[in-house]
């Protein structure tokens, strides 16, 4: 049976609970606190895989149209009306990847993009792959025969596991540029969203840091992570969107300045800050985050063109 940390009143509509209830007679809200370890929100994350309702709606609705405002009633326990964040974010994640991907893979198959139709020329550490190379016949060799015409290459020397790597990739994108790099994006994006994932509670971790002094649990600042991460996901899908058809860098420029001011508000509502401490930790957090979000895509890259 699950254990419940009980109230004598509902902090969602204020009324009374009958002794022992473990549901508000009045709005349906369960009595029960959710400021709780760490391990009530991965109880809630499995939840999340199975159920979908209706409140999915107006949750998104006022975690767009209200910065901060659902957060902070999530997090004062009013919130029978909501659908829990983790929930929110598992399906809006799972759009905004279905997106990237069809962007990308729409890219790369544009009648607009040229690919180089001669040899190509790379030069990694010692060795290089160039006109002089026959292509065709490394391009029918396995993995075996290609370390002996490495080892050739760097004149006996014995090559490093990401010299290998690199050797073979290059193979691979001499075969046909186009399904090498859109098979690089999709593996990139499939290791970008589990970094994400990861990042997630660090970005919460950045706001405890600066707030701890507030005796706050960590669990209201992931909640806030993760709304945040939510709203980030619908804007940069519309953006997207936007951007297929408009095809300009100021639709990226737009949404960074968006998600900045998101922040500003959010945190101004939750944590009760002037404008000025607001719009200096806001930036502050957003550039540290951006920094970590920056290797994060670089780590999602080199994954990606390892396993392509």
């Amino acid at each position: 049976m699950k254990k419940r940390n009980k109230k004598e009143h509902c902090d969602n509509c204020g009324a009374n609970f009958v002794k022992d209830a473990n549901f508000c007679q009045n709005c349906g809200q369960e009595n029960h606190v959710p400021n709780q370890p760490i391990k009530h929100l991965v109880l809630e994350f499995f939840e999340s895989l199975f159920h979908f309702d209706t409140k999915f709606f107006y949750s998104l609705k006022n975690l767009i149209l209200f910065p901060g405002k659902m957060t902070k009633e999530f997090n004062e326990n009013k919130r029978a009306r909501f659908v829990p964040p983790i929930r929110q974010y598992i399906f809006v994640s799972a759009i905004f990847f279905i997106i990237v991907n069809y962007v990308t893979n729409k890219s790369f198959n544009s009648e607009n993009v040229q690919y180089s139709s001669g040899p190509l020329d790379i030069e990694v550490n010692d060795f290089a792959i160039d006109s002089t190379d026959n292509i065709e016949d490394l391009q029918k060799m396995n993995n075996h025969q290609l370390d002996s015409v490495l080892k050739v290459k760097l004149e006996g020397k014995a090559p490093g596991t990401l010299t290998k790597i690199a050797f073979k990739q290059f193979v691979q994108l001499s075969k046909g540029q186009g399904t090498f790099l859109s098979k690089l994006m999709n593996l990139g994006i499939k290791y970008f969203s589990i970094m994400l994932f990861i990042l997630m509670p660090f970005f919460a971790f950045l706001l405890w840091l600066i707030f701890h002094k507030r005796k706050k649990n960590y669990y209201e600042y992931l909640i806030f992570s993760i709304q945040y991460h939510t709203v980030s996901f619908v804007l940069l899908s519309c953006l997207l969107l936007i951007y297929t058809i408009l095809d300009s860098d100021w639709i990226i420029a737009a949404g960074f300045v968006l998600l900045i001011i998101y922040l500003y508000k959010s945190m101004k509502l939750n944590y009760g800050l002037t404008r000025i401490k607001s719009a200096l930790l806001s930036s502050s957090v957003f550039f540290v985050y951006c920094i970590f979000l920056s290797i994060s895509v670089a780590i999602a890259m080199l994954g990606g063109f390892m396993f392509a």
